[in-house]
């Protein structure tokens, strides 16, 4: 017994070094979520565009705002543009839970083909269908590593289809303003008929930090509307997650004590 408690010891040591090489602790490591699109209600979820009702939006423009505790910053900003002349539904879906799901699905009709905007940063005021987004910068400086134990974002997809049958992928770029600078990063999604995971590092941006004060957050779909015109995505999440090897550290741990509570129950 006396061995098992020194090797866990030894365990514990290691797992605590590893966290404080990476700046945090195993009370502050965990996942921040930045949508996991639980909201609106169902009876709220569906959306469209008919260039019939909206014809004085330029290229067909909409902008749903959904305000949520559950939301970074307390606000959602999802914005939908027609690249092209817009028709009759060419882009719907929903946005909100789904089967007790949380779901962000967009969806077009061949072309033309529409770019999907989601920015974070904070509860804006003054924004309308007409400008589209104004960039308040409103996450006063967040801390998306929480003291440099996140490392990267995860984007958990049900499914991706680009519609094309060359490219087989959807662009995607992110923004990250910080308190001095602005970060970038663009990364084309492969097609995927069932649940698939993207994780992008923050050390793969212009300046990973901006990540540890963090003003606003974009994630731009399909940036060009025109790549992919047949696009049908299913998001469920999006989060800043630890890097694997944190994770791997902290199971390493309570497996090891789970054992040494067995053999001291025996």
């Amino acid at each position: 017994m006396e061995a098992v408690v020194v090797s866990c010891s030894r365990t514990l040591l290691m797992v605590l070094a590893g966290l404080v090489a990476i700046g945090g602790s195993s009370a502050s490591a965990g996942t921040i979520i930045i949508d996991d699109f639980q909201t609106p209600a169902p009876s709220e979820a569906f959306f469209s565009f008919d260039s019939a009702t909206l014809p004085f939006m330029p290229k067909g423009m909409t902008l749903i705002e959904q305000e949520s505790a559950s939301i970074l910053g307390g606000q959602r900003d999802l914005l939908l543009e027609v690249a092209g002349n817009p028709s009759i539904f060419s882009t719907s879906g929903i946005v909100g839970t789904d089967d007790d799901a949380g779901l962000l699905r967009v969806a077009t009709d061949g072309g033309p083909g529409t770019v999907v905007t989601l920015q974070y940063d904070g509860i804006d005021a003054g924004d309308n269908e007409v400008t589209g987004l104004s960039d308040h910068l409103g996450l006063g400086g967040f801390d998306l590593t929480d003291g440099q134990t996140n490392d990267r974002l995860q984007f958990d997809f049900l499914g991706i289809d680009s519609g094309s049958s060359l490219l087989h992928t959807i662009r995607l770029e992110i923004s990250a303003v910080g308190e001095s600078a602005t970060a970038t990063f663009v990364v084309d999604i492969d097609d995927s008929t069932g649940p698939t995971s993207l994780e992008v590092p923050f050390s793969d941006f212009s300046d990973d930090t901006v990540f540890q004060n963090l003003k606003s957050l974009t994630f731009t779909i399909n940036g060009s509307g025109e790549s992919a015109m047949g696009i049908d995505i299913h998001l469920d999440r999006i989060a800043a997650v630890p890097e694997p090897a944190t994770l791997a550290m902290l199971l390493s741990l309570v497996t090891c004590w789970a054992g040494w509570a067995l053999r001291r129950r025996r």
